[in-house]
């Protein structure tokens, strides 16, 4: 692991246990919660992110896509809550979602961003029968205190050290389960999936990029985000650890053939 990587390591780790990633659950927290619904707030947007020797070599972009990351996970998410409630399908505004995801441009969870959501919550139709809604918020972890820069839900880093680089995509986040009435936050699930892949797939800028490479980093994206939605579910104790397993064994998609687990996956 290099030393930028071990530092990203550390920051990752310090918010993942600040924000209670090992959440403590009451046996009873989702007692009175028989139907919910599903929001993603992921968006389609990849950053690409240069990680040089120094942090004047910094070099950021975003793939703008439209893979409709967003549907894919509530799919995913609906799958795998079915057996314990009733899923109902509800309309947003991405517009507000995406005003949810602008409060969180730090690695921390804190009050602010807590609510905001329950702001989007509240704000929301009142449908009746909707007990809590989860929702899948894009997390985010900075790379660099000097520059202020962070990376933020689904991107890649290259990382350029003095004698080799690499490519590493990461898809962060959290499922959050939010009462209906009241926007109040009941559990929290997080995750950090990272894969280290070729370094075939990174460009300098967007109009860069071929057709094969935004495909190939379309698969490791979608692979990334199914292969680790089922563990941070558990997380959250909306399924057991069991179910996650078993769920994360039954998914077929393959990342990118290049791409492999870096030795460290939160």
């Amino acid at each position: 692991m290099s030393f930028t990587r071990m530092v990203q390591a550390l920051i990752l780790l310090t918010f993942i246990f600040g924000i209670g990633g090992v959440a403590k659950a009451s046996d009873d927290a989702f007692v009175n919660i028989h139907s919910v619904a599903v929001i993603s707030a992921m968006g389609d947007d990849v950053g690409m992110y240069n990680f040089g020797t120094t942090i004047f070599t910094d070099v950021a972009y975003d793939i703008h896509t439209d893979w409709n990351v967003d549907a894919q996970i509530v799919s995913e998410v609906t799958n795998a809550l079915a057996d314990r409630f009733t899923v109902k399908n509800i309309s947003v505004d991405p517009q507000a979602v995406s005003r949810i995801v602008k409060i969180s441009r730090a690695p921390v969870f804190g009050p602010e961003y807590d609510e905001a959501v329950a702001e989007f919550i509240r704000s929301l139709p009142k449908s009746s029968g909707i007990d809590a809604y989860v929702i899948v918020l894009p997390g985010a972890i900075v790379r660099s205190y000097l520059n202020g820069r962070n990376e933020q839900g689904l991107h890649g880093t290259r990382d350029v050290g003095l004698f080799n680089s690499r490519l590493v995509f990461e898809a962060l986040y959290f499922i959050g389960v939010y009462d209906a009435v009241t926007g109040k936050r009941i559990e929290l699930g997080n995750e950090a999936a990272v894969e280290e892949c070729s370094s075939e797939m990174w460009e300098t800028k967007e109009d860069s990029l071929t057709a094969e490479q935004k495909s190939r980093i379309r698969q490791e994206i979608f692979s990334l985000t199914s292969r680790s939605i089922p563990y941070s579910l558990a997380r959250a104790h909306l399924i057991s650890d069991d179910a996650a397993k078993a769920r994360a064994a039954q998914f077929t998609l393959p990342g990118d053939p290049s791409c492999h687990k870096p030795g460290m996956v939160w």
